[in-house]
């Protein structure tokens, strides 16, 4: 009885430099090893990784859309960083789990996402611009109705 880890859909990438910049990520502090988050990626991501030294970083390439994740650990602080703000959730609530830690503060940036959200907050405004200009029209046009009756 087989159980396929969560995340082996991301494979390694063996040149990290030919991977374009990754704005989106969220930060946090882990009150446990390096050694706990490899293990982590080891499990969830069906992978064989030994970091070398104190910190690790890995980066993956997504077999469903091509798109790319990296994680970093360093003297507590791990860092995950990918554009989609969903993917970055169930990682950080999958390491959680796998590290039996209830309650975690971090830091998220998506800018890419941020910036999709301004557009459609922009696109609301104009619809209801468009829509208070045609109420108060129908509105002027009900009372020249009135008046010519």
């Amino acid at each position: 009885n087989y159980k396929m880890p969560r995340f082996s859909m991301y494979v390694p990438v063996s040149n990290a430099a030919s991977v374009p910049d990754i704005e989106g990520s969220v930060t946090f502090a882990l009150e446990q090893k390096v050694s706990k988050v490899a293990e982590w990626l080891n499990a969830s991501f069906n992978i064989q990784f030994e970091p070398a030294s104190a910190s690790l970083a890995v980066t993956f390439t997504s077999l469903r859309d091509d798109s790319f994740l990296s994680v970093a650990a360093r003297d507590q602080r791990v860092t995950i960083s990918t554009d989609n703000m969903e993917l970055a959730g169930d990682l950080v609530q999958d390491l959680c789990e796998f590290a039996g830690i209830a309650e975690l503060s971090s830091t998220a940036s998506f800018p890419r996402a941020m910036r999709e959200f301004e557009e459609v907050v922009r696109r609301v405004d104009q619809y209801n611009a468009s829509r208070l200009a045609l109420a108060a029209e129908s509105s002027e046009l009900g009372g020249t109705v009135k008046e010519l009756l």
